[in-house]
This record gives structure tokens, sequence and C-alpha cells, in this order.
């Protein structure tokens, strides 16, 4: 806690061009278990070997509520999109009340209750969930499969032997020329 009445706030910048809005509650939820000591700093550099590890863990998002997309930008629609083009915020701004509890912060405010036998995690909301005995994320076996078995796991749901049926089947992956040529007709030229 800050010397005042009122929580630190902390700051996650992250600057990119197709990021999900549940991506970026993953990556908070790991900076969290870091920051609560329950996690190496190193987990993240592990993560990012994707060679090692291809699939995402599956921990628990950090909670929405204090998350705060504080800027984003995005090119006018009527101008031609130019590297040297100027960027301008184009989101309409909502504000929602503030509906925090006024017991929250201070003196007996988060952090100041009587320890547990069980680990208590916070993920960024009012209160921290319990979580029994904390099992370390890359020592857990609960990991996301990876695309190419939830793509083989969806065609055989759909009937299909294997993706690469699904995708024979319906010219997914296949070029226009690829196409029009196993349909027997002659590929179209421009």
């Amino acid at each position: 806690m800050g010397s005042g009445p009122h929580p630190k706030v902390y700051y996650f910048h992250v600057r990119g061009s197709a990021f999900l809005w549940h991506q970026i509650r993953h990556m908070v939820a790991l900076l969290f278990l870091v920051g609560q000591g329950l996690e190496a700093p190193t987990l993240v550099s592990e993560l990012l070997d994707v060679s090692k590890n291809p699939c995402r863990p599956g921990h628990a998002m950090a909670n929405e509520v204090p998350l705060v997309l504080w800027d984003c930008v995005f090119p006018s629609s009527a101008i031609p999109q130019e590297p040297t083009m100027r960027l301008t915020d184009a989101l309409e701004w909502v504000y929602v009340g503030d509906n925090q509890r006024s017991d929250k912060f201070g003196q007996h405010g988060l952090g100041r209750s009587k320890a547990s036998a069980s680990v208590r995690l916070f993920q960024g909301g009012d209160s921290a969930r319990l979580g029994g005995r904390y099992t370390q994320v890359m020592k857990s076996k609960d990991f996301v499969q990876s695309p190419e078995e939830q793509n083989e796991k969806y065609a055989k749901r759909k009937g299909y032997a294997s993706a690469a049926d699904l995708r024979e089947k319906k010219g997914i992956g296949r070029g226009k020329e690829a196409q029009t040529m196993a349909d027997g007709s002659a590929p179209v030229c421009d």
C-alpha cells in the first residue's frame, strides 16, 4: 500500500496490432502471480519459448474490473492507410459509475486480513480467490490444447476423419489456382 489512503496504481503498457482483451487478462494474471511471489519472474521468458511450450497454461484470467483500457488508436477509414499517417484516438469513451466499497482501501483494506491456511490468489478484483494448495504454472498439467489438437477434435466432432480431411473436402488452405484445377476448370489469370 502507498503512504496515502488510496492503493498504488500499476501501469502495464502493451503495444501491438492485434491483442484481444482476454490475452491481456492472461498476461496480467501471470504478472499478479509473479507479484505475489507464487511464480518466479522467469515464468514470462519460459512461456514465450514456443518451441518448449506450444500451448498456453490453463490458469484463471485476471479480473477485468480494475483493468483500464487507457488508450487505443485506430486509423480513420476515410484516410488511405500510409505508414506516415497520424493515428488519432477513435474510441468513444464510456465512463461507468464508481462502485468501489468505501472500506476497500486504507488501514484495514486489502491484504490486512488474518492469514489463512489456504493460498489466497489475488487476480485484481475486490477479493482474493481461495486456491487451496498452489501449483506453479509450469508444473501444472493443465495446459490448453494446441491449435492442431483443437482442429483435429473439431473435425472429428463434425464427422470428418481428420482435420486434413475437413480441409481437403471444404477446400480450406488451397489457393484460387489450386482450387480451380481440382474442380477441372482452367485457372483464372489476371
